[in-house]
């Protein structure tokens, strides 16, 4: 009850309509059009998903919101344990907005690191970070931040930054410049910053480590070994307490989670043979049905089988679409290739982009019809030629001594149907 509110924020009463998708791999990403990169600072990420969905609500064709005092909660399966960060996508600026950190549920283990993303607070202490000595004849800046804005800073008095002059080349001139806006950010890398100095004439970033020198290392010394002690005594309470609370419901969550789970399986499914029945028309349709069935449940049910015991729960505020994501920085480089179709006739797919093996995630090609290639993965190829799904596997490729990809003609595989399609990327991107 109450559970959406209007346009006003009055709650919606009768029936509302519910509509719910999920993206598991690289091709539901490409064909629902989601963008899947991240930049900060002129630097652009690629997204590795460890889970995302589209979750809608409407009543008579009206959209409909969440109400802010019965937030619903997302359960999504997953393949990673590891830490991810949850984002939502607005649509209007198609930039992906972060909403804090998330963990995995393992049902197994019953322990959960839950979130909430309207505070993008996490429910587990933050553990205190060792202060490190700053090093004899390597350049320090004094940078005056927002703690806040860094919880793991907060700790030490006198907080100086080393420059990393492994990754950034210090210029002595940058010390007297006046500079009119700074910006400092985490990089993937634990304990590494960036830091981005700018004014009207140029810009300057570097790569620096929070170090302290002197009196300040040593009395940062001992308050870290109390809070060290006082955080291993709150991670101990926070357990005890998240186990008791497990406790008491794991047998209902696992069921009601279980179901929940067959439920969606049987109604991906069901969409796909419904989407794919229209496209079809010429086809035997009997045999294109049975074909669709057998490949479907058989990836659904391998999917299910991987990841029964690992989801990820979150709320969530608003409606619209909602990822767990880590950026990578892939060592990609642009080719520029022709296409011809399997009777060697020329071709010219359109919305071009490359998943990579062993990787959940996918990179959009240019306008002008370039593609992104690694070095070092299997690339996948996918394109859009006369509406129908098209492909290509293309092993590692790397540079020749000009720096550039080598001219080729890629032959794109086009299966009967987007049924077969969709499964033969998977079977090449596991």
């Amino acid at each position: 009850p109450e559970a959406f509110v209007d346009a006003n924020g009055k709650p919606v009463k009768g029936k509302v309509s519910v509509a719910y998708r999920e993206f598991p791999d690289p091709v539901d990403m490409y064909r629902a059009g989601i963008p899947m990169s991240y930049d900060t600072l002129g630097q652009q990420h690629y997204f590795e998903s460890s889970g995302m969905c589209e979750i809608k609500a409407s009543q008579n064709g009206v959209p409909v919101f969440v109400n802010p005092g019965k937030k619903p909660t997302l359960h999504l399966a997953t393949k990673q344990r590891d830490l991810y960060t949850l984002y939502y996508l607005d649509t209007v600026s198609r930039k992906w907005i972060p909403k804090g950190s998330n963990e995995a549920l393992d049902l197994k283990q019953e322990t959960v690191s839950t979130f909430n993303a309207n505070t993008s607070e996490e429910v587990l202490p933050t553990p205190p970070v060792p202060p490190a000595k700053a090093e004899e004849g390597q350049p320090v800046l004094r940078v005056y931040i927002d703690p806040a804005s860094f919880k793991e800073l907060l700790c030490y008095d006198n907080q100086l930054f080393q420059v990393d002059t492994k990754r950034s080349k210090m210029n002595p001139a940058d010390t007297a410049e006046e500079w009119n806006d700074l910006q400092l950010q985490k990089t993937i890398q634990k304990g590494l910053y960036l830091v981005a100095f700018s004014n009207a004439r140029k810009k300057a970033n570097y790569y620096v480590k929070p170090v302290l020198k002197g009196v300040s290392f040593e009395k940062a010394l001992k308050k870290y070994k109390q809070l060290e002690a006082n955080y291993r005594k709150a991670v101990a309470e926070n357990k005890a307490q998240l186990k008791k609370s497990m406790e008491a419901a794991a047998k209902d969550s696992m069921e009601t989670l279980a179901q929940l789970e067959r439920n969606r399986k049987v109604e991906a499914i069901n969409r796909m043979i419904d989407e794919e029945n229209k496209r079809i028309a010429l086809v035997n349709q009997s045999t294109i049905k049975y074909n669709k069935k057998k490949l479907n449940s058989q990836y659904e049910a391998k999917i299910y089988e991987q990841n029964a015991a690992l989801v990820r729960t979150f709320e969530i505020n608003n409606f619209g679409t909602w990822n767990c994501d880590r950026p990578l920085q892939l060592n990609l480089n642009k080719a520029n290739w022709q296409y011809e179709n399997e009777a060697g006739e020329s071709q010219e797919p359109e919305l071009l982009s490359v998943a990579y093996k062993g990787m959940n995630g996918v990179v959009a090609g240019n306008d002008m019809g370039g593609v992104y290639l690694s070095e070092n993965r299997l690339n996948v190829i996918m394109g859009m030629h006369e509406n129908h799904l098209v492909y290509a596997a293309v092993p590692p490729q790397a540079t020749n001594a000009s720096g550039q990809i080598e001219s080729k003609k890629i032959r794109m595989i086009a299966p009967k149907n987007d049924v077969l399609a969709r499964a033969q990327i998977r079977e090449l991107l596991q």
